[in-house]
C-alpha cells in the first residue's frame, strides 16, 4: 500500500510538472502579477482622492464659518445700531479681512477640486485597466482549463485514490511516510531487493541486512533512511 500511495504521489508531482510548464499557466501566473500591481495603483489612488476630499470639506466648513461671521458683521454695520466711527472702521476692516481670507480659501479649493479632477480620472483609468486585466485572465484561465483540462481531471482522480490510501494506514505509519516523502524529495519508500535499497542502490552490510530481515516488515534502509518495504505482507 505504501508503494501504490508513492506511485500516486509521483504522478501528481509529474502531473503537476506538466500543468506549471504550460505556456497558459505562466500566463495566467503574469497577468495575476499585474493585476495585483494595478490593484496596489488604484488604492493609492482612491487614498490621493479621499485625502483631496477631505481637505476640500475642510475648506468648505471654513468658508462657511467666515461668510456666517461676514454676514453677521454685514448687518452690523447697516442696521445702523452702530455710531461710533472707530467701531464702524473696525468693522469694515474686519468685512475687508475676512473678504481675502475667503477669496484666498476659495482659490485654494479651486487647485484642489482641479486636483480631484485628475485624480478621479486617473482613478477611472485604472480601474478600467484592472476590469480589462480581470477579464483577460478569465480568458486565459478558460484557455488552460480547456488545454490542461485532461491533466487536472487526472490529478483530481490520482488525488481521490492518494487520500483513500492514505487514510487506509495506520495514523503512526502514514505520519513517518508524510515526514520521509518530506525530507526526500518525493521518494519515501523502496523495496528490499536482495542486499540493496531499492532506492539509494546501496548494499546493505550483512549485520544490518540481517537486523532487516529479522524484523517486521516494514524497516528502514540504513543507508538513505527511506522506509524500506522488507517483505510484502
Amino acid at each position: 500500500m505504501l508503494l501504490e500511495l508513492q506511485d500516486r504521489d509521483l504522478r501528481v508531482l509529474r502531473l503537476n510538472k506538466q500543468l506549471d510548464e504550460m505556456p497558459e499557466k505562466r500566463a495566467i501566473l503574469a497577468a495575476r502579477a499585474k493585476l495585483s500591481e494595478i490593484a496596489t495603483l488604484l488604492a493609492r489612488t482612491d487614498a490621493v482622492g479621499r485625502s483631496i476630499d477631505t481637505q476640500i470639506s475642510r475648506l468648505d466648513d471654513e468658508m462657511t464659518a467666515i461668510r456666517v461671521k461676514m454676514d453677521h458683521e454685514q448687518a452690523k454695520l447697516l442696521s445702523g445700531e452702530v455710531k461710533n466711527p472707530k467701531e464702524l472702521t473696525a468693522i469694515s476692516m474686519e468685512l475687508d479681512s475676512l473678504k481675502r481670507r475667503l477669496d484666498k480659501l476659495e482659490a485654494e479649493e479651486l487647485a484642489h477640486m482641479a486636483k480631484r479632477e485628475t485624480a478621479t480620472a486617473q482613478s477611472e483609468k485604472v480601474s478600467a485597466a484592472l476590469v480589462a486585466g480581470r477579464a483577460r485572465e478569465a480568458e486565459m484561465v478558460t484557455a488552460f482549463k480547456i488545454r490542461g483540462g485532461d491533466l487536472l481531471g487526472e490529478v483530481s482522480r490520482l488525488a481521490a485514490e492518494r487520500a483513500t490510501l492514505a487514510g487506509a494506514l495506520p495514523p503512526a505509519l502514514r505520519e513517518r511516510y508524510e515526514a520521509v516523502r518530506a525530507a526526500k524529495h518525493a521518494v519515501a519508500v523502496g523495496n528490499l531487493e536482495g542486499d540493496m535499497c531499492g532506492v539509494c542502490r546501496v548494499n546493505i552490510p550483512a549485520g544490518e541486512l540481517e537486523k532487516l530481515q529479522a524484523g517486521p516488515d516494514i524497516g528502514r534502509c540504513p543507508m538513505c533512511q527511506r522506509i524500506l518495504i522488507v517483505r510484502v505482507a
